[in-house]
């Protein structure tokens, strides 16, 4: 351990302590139990306690402008502009009393970059300047006036929330996330600049900064680094996207460097590295042409060893404000090295290394250098931190290398091993072995590198470098070898010419003889074989020909290929073209990385294959013909569907079933084919036969009959979509309702008697759809929703809800109770009966109905719902109709890893992690609620498919018995027959053949619920 190491543990340890003194003894007790769960909603006692200082000009002198909720003339005197970039800038917790200098260097790069924007700086110092303890206890009253001025400004200017910004540092970036929960909508952006970690770290999601705050919440951590249990920033994941500069530990430039150093300045070392998130961020705002980039990696220490510069689907980005939001990611943790001061990009390259151990059998602890020649510049010696201390020989090593100058092309490498920085490790071992063996010298090590592959991580560019003198491959300590770009490069060499020429013609010859179109194709393919064409690297797989078998029970023209080297060929042509215009003839030489790349390719297909059986629901929730397009590794082209009957051509999209259909069937075809036509007798034919075995010829066969019932489903995709955007219709129903705590939509479907019946206004159904937690939208339903109208001769609201990764299941429940407060409050208006609710959910909307119906009863604190609004909501519901519904989320998520769909399933996500399994299962639940509250739970009826192989019909029958147990009225219908899709599809079209049926069962327990006693 050197003295710096020594002299910064030190450091924290002092900075710890003074840290925990000033928080005091009974901080947590007072922020948790008193100050965060408490808020006064009257914001008149804030009033000119927080104030918001509106910057007109990038003079620094003046004071700027000040607005004030309530008060339209001071729009206009500071120019506010409704339709350009509101930005607010939260300050954090200060014992100065002033603003830091960062401030003004955050707000002038701000109006630099963003001239026309409104820049407003929340001063809420007042109350910042206190202790600690208490500066927290005030986050959550400043983050609700932040709220309250941002609906002021919605109301009055139509302040779109989209194109609003909250830059919150340390304390001020939970501010900023009290501000997106209690905003009426959902702010755009949320940018935490290394938020504050004490009394924050491990609390729950409403108290603290987190996802659900705003559209897109990125994080840029600084200061995670912890002693004696304290952090200055947090630590855990808080946002969309999480950023750890230099492994959010020690910051460049803010080291300590001496015994005095650590006497006089610990205090700014400490907030050098606080604020250096800021200065970060001002960076990505100045130097615009110069930004740095984070790569996505599950944890620095893989990152240090080079592992991560991988920018393939999304995996890289831009740092601060140039942060690009990204799809469906939740708490993705990103990491990078910067420099020590602005700009603070920097460039990584990924280094691998194959060593190879000559003259020593125990792992070397060799000290590494390299410097880098490039087209622009050359670096210095950089040092090669070997992560675990240790080479692994006859092993490919990854390290990682980052230079502060932009190099250009890298044209050479020097990789050198100091002579005299042996390890303690590797010295005692020395000893002992020189001991034993009574050998006083022992062995210098050498070691062998070959070749050294790089990858930048900035350009994604990759480079092979081979050893200038190929008889000097050899390395020891205080020697060095210059490596040079190798002629080969990256790519593996292609195969040799007549090699491709001999495997055509032993196809050729097997096939020849059968029909017309294959001596034809192989004449074509000899043909190609004999152009000079065959030096260019093989970039598609598989070779094959492929002979028509006529029109398929689709309507459509199917070929299927022979096989070669285990690879299918087959392409789906119009009945007015030949097998050879559509043949796959390869115009390449074959390699054998080739290989290795179709077997990927197939192992990802047959990937998508188990996905689509285990998992159809969602094509249906996502709009069926949506799935992204399948690519055969043949033709290097979309697979399409040519209609057959004009002759001419219209490319379909097509979801996997599709895919298992069109690739299940000729796969089999093929098989039966080899043993008809004597392959037998033929070299290969034992290779197929033990990879194909007849349990996947006959799995595959059941999955194609089964993909069958779900192509239907593509006319009622075509028919909800047609009803939904006819403004005719508009009649039966009311669209786009806003409504809840973040301004989601519902629509409202009216029954068919309103205003006929003398019985007053209709009941009412909330309908909650599934979708896995991860995936739906109100208006694929449409069609249910009407015919629920009609059927039981009730209005009928389908609310969405926020799914996972914008929301988590609590938002879920949130949302639900929302929908139902809604109701509570507009039924007059619209003319139905708020006090006879029924929730209908199917799959996990059932599991939300359940779990919401519960919340309410038990008044939780979770739902930030008044409690006698809960209590009139919960008396308002008459009963719970569950449709293949999740009860038991241990129980689902079990069968879920028995089924091996775990990994791409959104459930334990969505429910932040296994822990809370138990809390959110409406079973376990149930157990914890006390006999009075029992007794106030309504009626379920239960209805789930006996063919359900997504979420099995145990779900149902245990619930079921539960209720029993627990005296709660319960019904339970099994279904013959009927699938998880089923049961919701044919509830949409009356000539579904499951269609009365069900709605028998549902009709009849609609009529016992609304005509039973109320609890």
């Amino acid at each position: 351990m050197n003295h710096k190491t020594l002299l910064l543990r030190i450091f924290l340890q002092c900075a710890a302590a003074l840290f925990s003194s000033a928080l005091g003894e009974n901080a947590v007790l007072k922020g948790e139990e008193s100050g965060l769960d408490e808020l006064s909603t009257d914001g008149k006692h804030l009033d000119g306690i927080i104030k918001y200082n509106m910057r007109k000009s990038l003079d620094l002198e003046q004071e700027g402008c000040y607005l004030q909720a309530g008060k339209k003339e001071c729009l206009e005197e500071c120019g506010f502009n409704a339709t350009a970039k509101t930005i607010f800038i939260i300050h954090g917790w200060t014992m100065s009393g002033i603003f830091e200098s960062w401030m003004h260097k955050l707000v002038s790069a701000l109006m630099q970059r963003e001239s026309g924007a409104n820049v407003v700086v929340v001063d809420w110092i007042t109350m910042a300047q206190q202790l600690y303890p208490d500066a927290v206890n005030h986050t959550r009253s400043v983050g609700f006036d932040i709220a309250a001025m941002l609906n002021w400004l919605q109301d009055e200017q139509q302040l779109p929330l989209d194109k609003v910004h909250l830059i919150g540092y340390s304390l001020g970036a939970h501010v900023a996330g009290y501000a997106g929960t209690y905003v009426r909508g959902t702010i755009g952006r949320i940018t935490g600049l290394d938020p504050a970690g004490p009394m924050f770290e491990g609390v729950d999601e409403q108290k603290r900064l987190s996802p659900d705050d705003a559209d897109f919440v990125d994080v840029l951590h600084t200061y995670t680094r912890e002693a004696l249990g304290v952090s200055i920033g947090i630590q855990q994941p808080i946002g969309d996207i999480d950023i750890y500069p230099n492994g959010g530990d020690v910051q460049p430039g803010c080291a300590l460097g001496d015994v005095l150093a650590v006497a006089g300045n610990f205090m700014e070392v400490m907030k050098c590295e606080h604020e250096r998130a800021v200065h970060l961020f001002v960076d990505s705002l100045m130097n615009k042409d110069h930004m740095s980039f984070a790569f996505q990696c599950t944890g620095p220490d893989r990152f240090k060893k080079g592992i991560c510069l991988s920018c393939r689907k999304n995996r890289c980005n831009n740092i601060g404000y140039n942060t690009r939001k990204m799809r469906k990611r939740r708490n993705s943790k990103m990491y990078l090295k910067t420099r020590a001061d602005t700009p603070f990009g920097g460039y990584h390259y990924q280094m691998k290394m194959h060593v190879f151990n000559r003259k020593q059998s125990d792992n070397a602890d060799p000290t590494f250098h390299v410097k880098l020649y490039g087209a622009n510049n050359d670096t210095t010696n950089i040092f090669v931190d070997v992560h675990d201390d240790t080479v692994g020989l006859n092993l490919t090593n990854t390290f990682l290398v980052f230079t502060e100058d932009e190099i250009g092309d890298l044209l050479k490498i020097r990789l050198s091993w100091e002579g005299d920085s042996e390890s303690w490790g590797s010295v005692w071992k020395n000893i002992k072995k020189s001991f034993w063996a009574w050998n006083p010298k022992p062995p210098k090590p050498v070691l062998q590198v070959r070749r050294i592959r790089v990858k930048a991580g900035e350009t994604q560019k990759k480079f092979t470098f081979c050893a200038q003198d190929p008889s000097k491959t050899e390395i020891s300590p205080g020697d060095s070898i210059t490596f040079v770009k190798c002629r080969d490069g990256w790519e593996v060499k292609p195969r040799k010419r007549y090699e491709t020429q001999r495997d055509v013609a032993k196809l050729c010859k097997i096939i020849m003889h059968k029909t017309p179109d294959s001596r034809t194709i192989c004449m074509k393919v000899r043909s190609k074989l004999n152009t000079d064409v065959l030096s260019r690297s093989a970039h598609l797989s598989t070779f094959s020909t492929s002979r028509c078998m006529g029109t398929d029970f689709l309507g459509f023209t199917v070929c299927y290929g022979f096989l070669w080297e285990s690879a299918l060929g087959f392409s789906v042509v119009t009945a007015n073209e030949t097998s050879v215009q559509n043949s796959t003839v390869p115009s390449y030489a074959f390699t054998e990385d080739d290989l290795v790349r179709a077997e990927v390719e197939e192992g990802h297909l047959s990937r998508r294959v188990g996905r689509a059986r285990s998992s159809l629901y969602e094509f249906v929730s996502s709009g069926f013909l949506q799935d992204a397009e399948l690519r055969v590794a043949i033709s290097n082209r979309p697979l399409g569907l040519h209609c057959c009957g004009s002759g001419s051509k219209y490319h379909v999209s097509l979801p996997v079933a599709a895919g298992v259909l069109l690739v299940g069937l000729p796969y089999s075809i093929s098989l039966v084919a080899q043993c008809i036509y004597g392959w037998p007798n033929k070299p290969g034919y034992k290779k197929y036969t033990e990879a194909l075995q007849p349990r996947r010829i006959y799995r595959l066969t059941r999955a194609v009959l089964e993909m069958l019932k779900y192509l239907q489903y593509g006319r009622l995709y075509y028919q909800w979509k047609s009803w939904y955007r006819n403004d005719e219709n508009r009649k039966h129903c009311e669209k786009a309702i806003i409504f809840g705590r973040r301004g989601n939509k519902l629509d409202l479907y009216h029954s068919p008697n309103v205003g006929k019946t003398e019985g007053g206004p209709a009941p009412l159904i909330v309908f909650i759809y599934g979708g896995a937690w991860g995936s739906g939208n109100r208006s694929i339903f449409c069609l249910l929703a009407k015919q629920m109208a009609q059927e039981l001769n009730s209005a009928v609201i389908c609310p969405d809800y926020s799914t996972y990764p914008k929301g988590n299941v609590l938002g879920m429940v949130q949302d639900v109770a929302d929908s139902l407060v809604w109701a509570q409050e507009n039924g007059q208006r619209f003319n139905f009966d708020k006090d006879n609710i029924v929730l209908i959910g199917h799959s996990a909307g059932a599991h939300l109905c359940a779990l919401a119906t519960l919340f309410l009863i038990d008044t939780r604190e979770e739902l930030f719902i008044e409690a006698s609004k809960q209590q009139d909501v919960a008396l308002a519901i008459r009963g719970v109709i569950g449709l293949s519904g999740v009860y038991d989320i241990m129980d689902h998520y079990e069968h879920e890893r028995k089924r091996g769909v775990e990994y791409v399933s959104t459930m334990h996500k969505a429910m932040n992690g296994v822990e809370n399994f138990a809390y959110y299962s409406p079973t376990h639940f149930l157990q914890n609620l006390s006999r009075d509250k029992l007794n106030r739970v309504p009626p379920f009826a239960l209805l789930h498919g006996t063919s359900d192989i997504i979420v099995p019909v145990e779900s149902s029958t245990k619930f079921s018995e539960l209720l029993t147990s627990l005296s709660v009225k319960a019904s339970l219908y099994l279904l013959p027959r009927v699938d998880h899709v089923e049961i919701m599809i044919d509830l949409m079209a009356s000539d579904r053949r499951f269609y009365h049926p069900i709605y028998g069962c549902i009709k009849q327990e609609h009529r016992k619920l609304l005509t039973s006693e109320k609890t």
